[in-house]
Parts: C-alpha cells; sequence; structure tokens
C-alpha cells in the first residue's frame, strides 16, 4: 500500500480520475486500483 500510495501522491487528482476509469474497464486489476483510490480518497 505504501508504495502504490507513493506513486498516487506524485501524480495529480487527474490521474487518480483516469485510473479510476480505467479500473472500471478492467475488472482483474480494477478492485486493487480502486481500493488503493478509496485509500488515497481518504488520506486527501
Amino acid at each position: 500500500m505504501l508504495k502504490t500510495k507513493k506513486i498516487f501522491n506524485i501524480n495529480s487528482i487527474h490521474k487518480i480520475s483516469k485510473m479510476r476509469l480505467n479500473c472500471n474497464s478492467t475488472h482483474k486489476d480494477g478492485n486493487k486500483i480502486y481500493q488503493i483510490f478509496t485509500a488515497e480518497k481518504d488520506i486527501l
């Protein structure tokens, strides 16, 4: 979680929302990305 959190912190919010859109199309990695996105949302 910490490694991915660092990546998301470096990227802008627009990139995070893009990843969230990608997670909707991909179901396999989508759940992981969505969980990270939710955690990042709590931090923000």
